[in-house]
């Protein structure tokens, strides 16, 4: 194993110390793999303010620490700049068994970063990631993602948000089925 990094908000892309869920990182004997350990307590205002699900580690909790981690790695590891914008393309994530609260998660990152051609252009990314505690394997993920610039992003939004409202016949719309396609970032 390589020395453990420490994590800071700014590498997670989080503006406070109490949302940072990772808080160190170490690269692994096989290539572009990489490991944490952290220990979620239960007691943040947001993630466990229901008290139906503050028994175990939620299910957010482990989306959120995984695209920590992710940005983490991406700085410390592949030389992303830290205003580098992080594009959720899809997470497809297995529950495989509850975590407890207040005993250690150990992930492993398996991270594939393609190198952008020129210094403004995205980096297309894929990222395996597994959860276990205690030896037994918690929820396993597979990830795609792009990471581009600020500028970049802001060009890209602007030419999506310049765009006309569609306009559509009311009663096609009524025969199609609904498909909700959420985005996480």
């Amino acid at each position: 194993m390589s020395p453990v990094h420490g994590i800071t908000p700014a590498l997670a892309h989080v503006s406070s110390e109490a949302n940072l869920l990772v808080r160190s990182v170490e690269a692994c004997a096989a290539p572009h793999t990489y490991r944490s350990v952290f220990n979620i307590d239960g007691t943040h205002p947001y993630l466990y303010e229901n008290p139906a699900i503050a028994n175990h580690v939620s299910g957010t909790t482990f989306v959120d620490m995984g695209r920590q981690l992710l940005k983490a790695i991406s700085h410390l590891y592949y030389g992303t700049p830290i205003d580098s914008r992080f594009v959720l393309h899809n997470i497809d994530l297995e529950f495989l068994c509850w975590a407890k609260l207040g005993v250690d998660i150990e992930v492993t990152v398996t991270a594939e970063m393609q190198g952008g051609k020129k210094v403004d252009s995205a980096r297309s990314c894929r990222a395996t990631l597994t959860w276990k505690q205690e030896g037994h394997l918690l929820a396993k993920a597979k990830s795609r993602f792009t990471l581009l610039s600020a500028a970049l992003e802001a060009r890209l939004m602007t030419r999506q948000y310049a765009r006309p409202p569609m306009v559509s016949d009311p009663h096609e719309a009524m025969t199609e089925p609904m498909v909700a396609k959420l985005s996480v970032a």
